[in-house]
This record gives C-alpha cells, structure tokens and sequence, in this order.
C-alpha cells in the first residue's frame, strides 16, 4: 500500500524541477517522492535536496531514526546530542558496551583504555569510561568507581589523590574507621586524625593493658611499656607518654619522669648543653661542675660566689680561705694556702707577700715577725739567721757567703752583717774598730764615744779631735 502512496504521489508531481526541496520532496533516483522506500533508503538533508541511498555508511555519515520514524544520516551525532554506536546515533549505548569521550567525539566501546575507569550511572543505568574516579566523590577498584568497597577490598588507600580499594594496608600505612561511615580507609598518619597507633590501626584511645604512648617520628604508639629510647615518662591531660628528651616539653626528667616544678629537696637541676637535656641529680661534682641555689653551674664567679665543696658561696666558712686559680680565674675556698705553695693575706690565698708589703711566718703574710723571730730572710721570719756559715746581711735581710765590704760583721757565732750596731736593735750594744759589736766598752778597756748617733769604743779619746 506504501508503494503505492509513494507511486501516486511521484506522479502528483511529475514535473521537471531543479530539486526537489521546491515541495519539501525527496529525491529518489531522478524523481521526486515524498518517502524513500524503506527500509532500504535513509535520507540525507544537504542544501539542495534529501537523498534516498541504501545506506549512510556508503557517504561516511550516521544512521538516525527520528522520534516520527524517520530514517536520515547526520555529519556527527554530538550535533544532534547523540551518541556515536558504529554507524549509528543513538541515546544510550546498549548494555554491553560503554559510553567513551575522545577528542570531542562520543561513542560506544567495548572497553575503556589502560589508563580509564569505568563509571556506572545509576540514574542513567549506563556505563561510561573516566580518567579518575575521584571527580565524581567515588572509589577506585580495580578498573571501576564504585560508591563503596566491596567486601572482598574493604581498605581504601590514597593514591595519587584517588581512593583505590585494597584487601590490606600496604605498608607505612595504617587502618582507619569512620565511626559514621564505617569507611575503611588506609592512611598514612594517625596523629593527623587526632589517633594513636594501635596494632597498625587509628584508635582514639589505646587499650588499658596499652595505656603508655610513645612518640617516633611525629605518631603516637599505643605500648605496654616504655623501651629503652623513649625511657622518660610524660604525662599530659591524664596520657602517659614515653619521650626521649623531657625539655621538648619544657619539663625537666626526675628518677625517669618529666617534671614541670622545681627538682625536690636535696635534688640538683643539671642542664645538659650538648643534648639541652635538664634532669634533676643527687649531685653536681659527678659532672665536675658546682652547686648554686639548687642548680648545677660551670663557675660560681659567674654569680659572684665563691666554690666550697662543690658548693657556690657567698663566703667562705670559718677557718677557709679564699683561693683564685690563675688560670680559671675560678675562686674556691680552700683549708690551708700552704698545699698550693702560696701565703695567707687577709683570709686569702696569695703568692708573694712582699706584694702587700709584708713578711712571712708560718705560711701568712705578717706587717712585722713575732718576738723571738727577729731574722727575715728572704722576707720570711726565722727565729735563727742564716746557718751553714753564711753570714747574715741585716740591712738587705738576704744570706751571704761574707759580709760585704761596706757592712760590718759580728763574732763568728751570730754571724750577722751589719751597717752599724744598732741594727741589731739593741741599746746597750756598742761598736768598736775591729768591726766588732760589744756589749760594754769597758770590758775591752776601751772609751765609749758618740758619733753621728752611734756609740763607738776607742782606744783612747785623743782620736775624736
């Protein structure tokens, strides 16, 4: 009956005509229709006229049946908002394929490229191939997004910012739950979600049996005990921690705990420069460093003290002396000055008395000697002057082999030299020729003669004129 239609109408217009658009018609071999046959015709429209051929594939264009039944082939079906199936345009691809985008150009595939995912739409119920499931809020398994993990791969694992499934947590990675979600997901820092490690797990709170944190390298590790690098206990809001320095934490350690007060009493706080560790001790002198208000210090000097046992003073004890060492500059109290081969001044230690203008008596610095230790020599005081047959020098308070030629000498018993007689500090002693110091002029037979303040035995007094 078609056929016929078509053949009546051909007829209605058979006229010679330059196309056949004139009428709205179809040009079918040399006439002019109103349909192609079907199915075996589709139609083209171009500028001149709509095309009867046996197929769009002979003229390299796509099959498309409008929503009237109308058969036509298209340039391109992204023009028309179709997808390119074969040589056809179509809506949706069908089930066993999937939908692809390349250069622009969409169609149905058999299967994604290597570096694709497949992507299921369930508003759509169609399959299409992505570059990244993540665009879309969904997880990587394997070669498709999904909305979930299966049971099978229930671990998420960051991966180049995707979020593949996995049957495990790799390794430096660690498990965590979203309470809400219950999503499983492999991360790899707990401390970042406000966790502890646990068995490679993110927990919020370590077990009781598990209750010592320890800190390596930035995580926080659920432990029974402290081990031997992290060996000082650390508590902070109720949490024990196991740390290896305590002044990390502006705490100082005590018997093995961090402690923020002041060490306890008869406990010392020493402070470690190399490693800035501060930990309370029983002593300082361990270190060889002294004690200051409770604190261990390099050099009491630095505080204007002095060092008395290991102890920085503000003075020493009775009976202890002040002591300078020359080359520290550091200043102690000491028992006795003569140990160090020095003199006491003045409750100080000091090497030469003559600095103070001063002599020497039993290992102090004295202004004059004690009674009966009338001789200096070499500014010491001696109960007796020079011995093994030297001679005494009085004015110079040195020892001589023999009396210098301007001084005179006593007897051979004392020994001494003297400028005069006097200097033997003695006002019934008299001076004689001969160089000789006498008690009495008289039991020389001799006349006692003053001159320029010194008493002289003569002779006889004819001399004096």
């Amino acid at each position: 009956m078609d056929i016929i239609f078509a053949f009546l109408i051909r007829d209605i217009f058979d006229n010679c005509v330059k196309n056949c658009l004139i009428k709205d018609n179809t040009k079918s071999k040399d006439d002019c229709s109103k349909y192609c046959l079907r199915p075996f015709k589709y139609e083209i429209y171009d500028n001149t006229n709509k095309i009867c051929y046996q197929s769009c594939e002979e003229i390299n264009k796509y099959e498309f049946i409008d929503n009237k039944g109308n058969y036509m082939c298209i340039d391109d079906c992204k023009k028309i908002n179709k997808i390119n199936d074969k040589n056809k345009c179509i809506d949706i691809c069908p089930q066993n394929k999937i939908k692809s985008k390349k250069n622009g150009i969409i169609e149905c595939v058999e299967k994604c490229e290597n570096n694709e995912f497949i992507k299921y739409d369930k508003i759509t119920k169609e399959y299409s191939c992505v570059n990244n499931c993540k665009d879309y809020n969904l997880f990587l398994d394997i070669n498709k997004c999904v909305n979930e993990c299966p049971i099978e791969r229930p671990f998420v694992i960051s991966d180049n910012n995707e979020q593949k499934c996995s049957d495990e947590c790799q390794n430096n990675l660690y498990l965590n739950i979203d309470k809400k979600t219950q999503k499983r997901e492999c991360v790899n820092s707990c401390v970042s979600l406000n966790k502890f490690i646990n068995d490679n797990k993110c927990v919020d709170e370590c077990p009781k049996l598990k209750n010592y944190k320890i800190i390596d390298k930035n995580e926080i590790y659920c432990s029974f005990s402290c081990d031997k690098e992290n060996k000082f206990l650390n508590k902070e809001n109720n949490d024990i921690f196991c740390v290896n320095d305590c002044s990390l934490y502006n705490k100082k350690n005590y018997n093995g705990e961090c402690i923020s007060e002041d060490c306890p009493e008869g406990k010392y706080l020493y402070h470690n420069k190399l490693s800035n560790e501060k930990e309370c001790i029983d002593d300082c002198r361990i270190f060889n460093i002294f004690i200051n208000d409770n604190k261990c210090v390099d050099n009491c000097s630095t505080f204007f003290k002095f060092n008395f046992q290991g102890k920085c003073m503000t003075e020493c004890p009775k009976g202890k002396y002040l002591y300078q060492d020359l080359n520290t500059n550091e200043i102690s109290c000491v028992s006795d000055c003569r140990s160090l081969n020095m003199y006491l001044n003045d409750n100080k230690c000091v090497k030469e008395c003559s600095t103070f203008n001063k002599v020497i008596f039993d290992g102090e610095c004295l202004y004059k000697c004690p009674e009966k230790y009338n001789y200096i020599v070499n500014g010491e005081c001696k109960m007796e002057p020079c011995g093994n047959g030297k001679f005494y020098d009085f004015i110079n308070k040195i020892c001589l082999d023999k009396c210098d030629i301007n001084s005179n000498y006593l007897d051979d018993d004392t020994n001494l030299c003297v400028n005069s007689c006097k200097d033997i500090n003695s006002i019934s002693i008299y001076s004689i020729q001969g160089n000789e110091c006498i008690n009495n002029c008289n039991e020389q037979k001799k006349y006692l003669y003053l001159y320029n303040n010194d008493y002289y035995c003569l002779n006889n007094c004819e001399k004096t004129n």
